[in-house]
């Protein structure tokens, strides 16, 4: 046998065979438990970023399409109202006439918050809900002083009561008229706020030309930002996920936290972009998840202009993964923001761990079940080995009355039913044996008596020429006792014996 097969087999016939039986089984078992518990961690990763993915892309696309649908409005109320300024419908020169045309509109498009129209003379007529409420009429021009009046109306649509007014009012310096004139085409406003500061707004723009290419003034409708922050709320984004969507400057536009995406600006009281609100920036957030998402982007690409594409990303905040999907937002006419959906890891991975805690759980359970049997069938094989080993030693002790009691019929039943054969039948020949040992014995006695009755020395020895026995007439003879060493040669010295007749 090899060296290194010999040493094997002297290290392992040195271990009990219920070890031997059970310590493999038991190895096998926790590897396979472990390997389990490990496949079922690791398919639990994978299916949170499955599920993180999926989740990222069902919200932005959401997202996307609500944005779509809403900021397709007000460019077709604008084309709408082009539209009947050059069939002749409505006036430039006579804006008094536009009150009740924008009223119904206000009234019709429900996500409208103010429609209107601006000439060159600054003479500006819209209507809309402010802030919310029932539609309203908005009057400023060369009869109002240029101040801002606000009426409410009644049913028809026709002013009533006087609700506002606003100071200086400047109808060439709001952001609708700039971007439009400036653009020279359908645009988009900055986002601004009333001078009631309590949201903000974003306008779509569209300059007026007479035949000649002369502008004439400027068609607006605008919606309020609100609308997409509730529309944001409304999502169900993981458990404290959360979405939120802004400029490339940082600042945001809406959120699906209760955050508004502004700060009051107390020491403005004028109606401009900056009037008493002032815009928040992503990192300048309360949120520590919006804040955090917005400094992790602004370190990740250095400025946000530079997300072209659809980014899906991840961060840590405090060793715990976040997952991020950024995806720009853009339009012809100059609209460019950033949808970002950001999700802790740690929504999906409760449920997850709580999977993983049953499933190690029971790979315990069954660990300790198979324990147990394995246990159990070690000790169902080796104990009627352990008893026949007792046995064979105690027969070899002399204990011939030695039986098995193994009630089964299998290899070990078989075993155990030879090894009472075989001590029967052992037992038989020991009782053969001790008889004719007695009956040796009883011949032995008798042939001692008889020579010992004889009147001559009698000596007998063995196939070896020594001395086996000398009778008591013998000794008496000789003079000596029965030397056993003395040899046949060596008999004539010791005990002086004659050959007979020499």
């Amino acid at each position: 046998m090899p060296p290194l097969k010999r040493r094997i087999a002297s290290l392992f016939g040195k271990v009990p065979l219920r070890t031997i039986l059970l310590v493999p089984f038991v190895v096998q078992l926790v590897g396979a438990v472990g390997l389990v518990g490990y496949l079922s961690f690791r398919n639990g990763q994978q299916a949170v970023n499955d599920v993180t993915s999926q989740l990222h892309r069902e919200i932005s696309d959401r997202i996307e399409q609500n944005l779509r649908t809403l900021i397709a409005t007000p460019h077709l109320v604008n084309e709408t109202n082009a539209d009947a300024f050059s069939l002749g419908q409505l006036n430039a020169q006579n804006p008094t006439g536009l009150e009740h045309h924008f009223w119904r509109q206000a009234k019709l498009f429900d996500r409208i918050a103010l429609v209107g129209f601006v000439n060159t003379q600054r003479e500006f007529v819209a209507a809309g809900r402010l802030d919310g409420g029932p539609p309203a009429i908005r009057i400023s021009g060369k009869s109002t002083g240029y101040e801002l009046r606000t009426y409410a109306t009644n049913s028809q649509g026709e002013p009533q009561e006087l609700i506002h007014v606003g100071k200086d009012f400047n109808a060439f310096e709001r952001p609708y008229y700039k971007s439009a004139v400036q653009a020279g085409k359908e645009s988009w406003s900055a986002i601004f706020s009333r001078i009631t500061g309590k949201t903000l707004y974003i306008a779509a723009n569209q300059p007026l030309y007479d035949k000649r290419g002369k502008l004439e003034g400027v068609l607006f409708a605008d919606f309020n930002l609100v609308l997409i922050g509730d529309f944001l709320r409304s999502l169900k984004i993981g458990k404290t996920g959360q979405t939120f969507i802004m400029e490339r400057s940082g600042e945001l536009v809406a959120t699906s936290t209760t955050e508004k995406p502004f700060r009051f600006n107390k020491d403005k009281v004028v109606e401009s972009p900056e009037a008493t609100v002032k815009r928040l920036k992503v990192t300048d957030s309360s949120d520590p998840l919006t804040q955090a998402t917005g400094k992790y982007l602004l370190a990740h690409f250095g400025h946000l202009g530079q997300i072209k594409t659809l980014q899906q990303l991840e961060f840590t905040i405090d060793g715990k993964r976040q997952f991020v999907r950024v995806l720009p937002f853009q339009d012809p006419r100059g609209l460019d923001w950033l949808i970002v959906v950001v999700v802790p890891e740690a929504d999906f991975m409760e449920q997850i761990n709580a999977h993983n805690r049953t499933t190690i759980l029971l790979c315990l359970a069954a660990l300790m079940l198979a324990i147990v049997i394995g246990t159990l069938t070690a000790r169902w094989i080796a104990q009627p080995i352990l008893r026949l080993n007792l046995a064979a030693k105690n027969i070899a002790k002399g204990e011939w009355d030695q039986t098995v009691d193994i009630e089964r019929s299998d290899e070990l039943g078989e075993l155990g039913k030879s090894f009472n054969s075989m001590a029967a039948q052992l037992q038989v020949s020991f009782d053969q044996m001790k008889a004719l040992n007695e009956a040796l014995s009883e011949s032995e006695r008798r042939l001692t008596q008889f020579l010992e009755a004889m009147p001559v020395g009698v000596a007998v020895l063995d196939a070896n020429g020594q001395p086996y026995y000398c009778n008591q007439k013998g000794i008496e003879l000789l003079g000596k006792e029965l030397i056993p060493s003395a040899t046949s040669e060596l008999l004539p010295g010791i005990y002086q014996l004659y050959v007979a007749q020499s």
